[in-house]
C-alpha cells in the first residue's frame, strides 16, 4: 500500500515536471516565433539606435601661380578636444593640460564642466517606437519632429553669384551661365540629393528649394533631474528597442564634445597624446590649416581664411565656393558602449576636395616688384 502511494506520488511529480518543461519549451518557441515575425522592425530599431555618423575631411583647393608654384596650400594641423561626459576628474585634467596648451586651468575647467539641458536618447525612430514613447506619458521625455529635405532644385541669380560660386557650379554640374547681363533666377539642377547640394549651400547668388521631404523623429530627454530619467530607462528601453546600457551611456549631464585648443603644434599634440593615454575623454583630432609659403607676398591679392578655413578676404573669399571642399559622410554600427564595430563602416557619400585655382600672377616677379617697392618706400622715408 505504502509502495503504491509512493509510486503514485512519484508519477504525479514526474507529470508536473513534464508539464512545466513543456510549458517552458512552449514559451521559448512562442518568443522565438515572435522575434522572427517581428525581426524586420527589431532590426530597424537596432540599426537606428546603434548607428553613428562621421565626416571625412579633404583639403581646401590650392592657389598656384602661373608656373604652378604654391601660393596657398593646406597643411596638417592638430587640435585638442575632450568628451566631458567621460572625464572623471575635470580638475586633474585641467591642471595637467593647462601648462602644455598654454591655457588658463579655469578656462579648461569651465569647458569640461559646462552642463547640458537635454540629451538625445534615440535618433530617427519609426512611428511605432514614437507612439510607444508617447504612451509612457513621461513629462521629461519629448518627441522632436522635424521635416528633413531629401532633395533640392538649385537656382542661380547669375548677376549676383560670386565667381567662385559660378566656377563650382560649372565644375559640379556643367552649368554655363552668362555674365551680369542675365537677369532673374535660372534653374541649373533638379532634384539634387541633400548630400550633394550641401556643397553649394550658402553660396552667394545660389538658392536651394526643397522638393522632397521626410519626417524625422528624435527622442529627447530633459536631464535637469537626472535621477528621474534614470528610473525611466527600463521603460524607454522596451519602447525603443534599445539596450538599457546604451541609453544610460547617453545620459551624461555634461556635454559630449568640446574644444580645449585648436591648431596646436605637432610637438604639443604628441605630448598631449602621450598624456591622454592615462586620461579618459581627452584626444587629438587631425585637421587642416592654411599655409602661405611666401609669407606676406601678394597677401592683398590672396587674402586669408579663418580657423575653419572659410575665405574672409581677397581671392580666398571671392573663390571660396570653388576652393572649399565638401566633407564626405560615413556611417558605422556601434556596440553598447558606442564604439564602432570593425568592418561595419560604410561610406554614405565620398568627400570632394576643393578645386585648385591657377593665377596669371608670377610669384617671382611679384616678389621682386614688392622688394623694389619696399626699398623705394624706405628711401623716401629717410
Amino acid at each position: 500500500m505504502r509502495g503504491g502511494k509512493g509510486l503514485t506520488g512519484l508519477m504525479v511529480r514526474a507529470s508536473v515536471l513534464r508539464t512545466m518543461l513543456l510549458a517552458g519549451l512552449l514559451v521559448v518557441f512562442l518568443r522565438t516565433a515572435g522575434i522572427v515575425a517581428d525581426g524586420g522592425r527589431l532590426e530597424g530599431l537596432y540599426m537606428r539606435a546603434a548607428r553613428r555618423m562621421g565626416s571625412l575631411q579633404v583639403p581646401r583647393g590650392a592657389i598656384l601661380d602661373r608656373n604652378g608654384k604654391r601660393l596657398a596650400v593646406d597643411v596638417r594641423s592638430f587640435s585638442v578636444y575632450a568628451d566631458p561626459s567621460r572625464v572623471n576628474d575635470p580638475h586633474r585634467v585641467a591642471s595637467l593640460l593647462a601648462p602644455i596648451l598654454g591655457v588658463d586651468p579655469e578656462v579648461i575647467l569651465r569647458r569640461l564642466s559646462r552642463p547640458r539641458r537635454s540629451v538625445v536618447l534615440a535618433v530617427d525612430v519609426d512611428e511605432e517606437a514614437a507612439e510607444a514613447v508617447e504612451r509612457l506619458g513621461l513629462p521629461f521625455v519629448r518627441l522632436r519632429r522635424r521635416r528633413v529635405p531629401l532633395a533640392f532644385d538649385v537656382y542661380v541669380r547669375s548677376g549676383t553669384a560670386s565667381g567662385g560660386a559660378m566656377l563650382k557650379l560649372a565644375l559640379l554640374w556643367g552649368v554655363a551661365l552668362k555674365g551680369k547681363g542675365q537677369e532673374g533666377e535660372v534653374l541649373v539642377a533638379r532634384s539634387v540629393p541633400s548630400e550633394e547640394a550641401a556643397g553649394v549651400e550658402g553660396l552667394k547668388g545660389v538658392r536651394l528649394v526643397p522638393v522632397r521631404w521626410r519626417e524625422r523623429v528624435d527622442v529627447v530627454a530633459d536631464v535637469s533631474d537626472l535621477e528621474r530619467v534614470r528610473e525611466a530607462i527600463p521603460l524607454l528601453s522596451r519602447a525603443l528597442g534599445v539596450s538599457v546600457e546604451a541609453l544610460e551611456g547617453r545620459l551624461s549631464p555634461r556635454l559630449k564634445f568640446c574644444w580645449l585648443k585648436r591648431d596646436v603644434s605637432e610637438e604639443v599634440a604628441s605630448e598631449v597624446a602621450v598624456l591622454a593615454m592615462g586620461l579618459e575623454g581627452v584626444g587629438i583630432r587631425q585637421e587642416r590649416r592654411r599655409l602661405y609659403p611666401n609669407g606676406p607676398v601678394a597677401g592683398q591679392v590672396l587674402g586669408f581664411v579663418n580657423i575653419d578655413e572659410e575665405g574672409l578676404e581677397g581671392l580666398e573669399r571671392f573663390y571660396d565656393a570653388a576652393l572649399r571642399p565638401t566633407e564626405g559622410k560615413w556611417e558605422a554600427l556601434t556596440d553598447g558602449r558606442g564604439n564602432p564595430i570593425p568592418g561595419e563602416r560604410r561610406l554614405i557619400h565620398p568627400p570632394i576636395p576643393g578645386f585648385n585655382l591657377v593665377l596669371s600672377l608670377d610669384i617671382d616677379l611679384q616678389m621682386g616688384a614688392e622688394e623694389e617697392l619696399n626699398r623705394a618706400c624706405k628711401g623716401l622715408s629717410r
